[in-house]
């Protein structure tokens, strides 16, 4: 199995990608644009009951919101000198 493929809780998708459990949840629920199409974290019943997520399908959803440029995350251009 690929790492890509790991199936994680909500809790550990977050302290993993360094973000609220929130945002994850919100992934799960509401969903994300990702290139025109809607997706949601699709959720993975454990052995446990427990719903888990795929790693991968995590990772997308940050990298895309990330990119959106509806995000407040977006990481801005530097700003042009003024100076001539």
């Amino acid at each position: 199995m690929s790492p890509m493929d790991a199936h994680l809780t909500v809790a550990e998708i977050a302290t993993w990608l360094g973000c609220p459990r929130q945002r994850v949840v919100n992934w799960t629920i509401r969903g994300w644009r990702s290139g025109g199409e809607h997706r949601r974290l699709a959720r993975i019943v454990g052995d446990d009951g427990f719903g888990r997520y795929r790693l991968g399908d995590a990772l997308e959803a940050e990298r895309d919101t990330r990119r959106s440029s509806r995000s407040h995350r977006r990481i801005a251009a530097p700003a042009a000198s003024t100076r001539s």
